[in-house]
């Protein structure tokens, strides 16, 4: 087994070791949230009084919003990253982009600069609680450089890193709350740039809870 293979089951067997069965962090069901919000008003009722303040409806449950395994790289006609960094822009002969295990992974060994797209499999309401899970490789540079991520969903910057190379392996899980309501269908883009061969690997995005 290779490097790259072994040190990705790794990292899912981690992240999933963390989660619930099938590796998600299954909230109550909304049935039990809201007999158990039933409950408690018939008790209060009981002490205080019922009043005709309506019950909050139960956050949805948490669930995978895209489809590993549908990621495709951005031909540099319709990369909307090169007019917004166009000094980083390189020719390359490949896109540097592959799938593996459902998981998307950005070569710039292959190519410098990388951009991916797939499309939302399940629609995301404005307000809901989105959570990303990505990581790289030990990242090496000669001389030091710096690696650049952005990830847009619907056109709009969602999360960005700028990372310092030489940089040992890491895992990041942002979180963040949707701005807007996107539909089934919407696009998520992800872009990497930096000077080295370096392996970026994206493995789920989440929405919910």
């Amino acid at each position: 087994m290779s490097y790259r293979r072994a040190a990705t089951a790794s990292f899912i067997a981690m992240i999933r070791s963390q989660a619930g069965p099938n590796g998600v962090r299954v909230p109550p069901s909304p049935g039990l949230v809201m007999w158990r919000l039933l409950v408690c008003g018939v008790l209060a009722c009981g002490v205080v009084g019922c009043g005709a303040e309506p019950v909050a409806p139960a956050p949805a449950a948490v669930r995978e919003v895209i489809d590993g395994t549908r990621w495709q790289a951005i031909p540099r006609d319709k990369d909307p990253f090169v007019s917004a960094m166009p000094a980083a822009v390189t020719t390359c002969v490949s896109s540097g982009v592959t799938v593996e295990d459902a998981m998307l992974e950005m070569d710039t060994g292959i190519c410098g600069f990388i951009s991916a797209t797939t499309p939302l499999t399940t629609p995301v309401a404005k307000g809901e609680r989105v959570k990303i899970t990505l990581w790289h490789l030990p990242l090496y540079a000669d001389p030091p450089a710096m690696g650049v991520m952005r990830i847009h969903i619907g056109g709009a910057e969602v999360w960005r890193l700028d990372v310092a190379i030489p940089h040992q392996e890491q895992v990041y899980e942002p979180e963040f709350k949707a701005q807007a309501a996107w539909p089934a269908g919407t696009a998520v883009d992800v872009h990497v740039h930096n000077h080295g061969s370096n392996s970026w690997k994206v493995y789920q995005i989440k929405a919910g809870g």
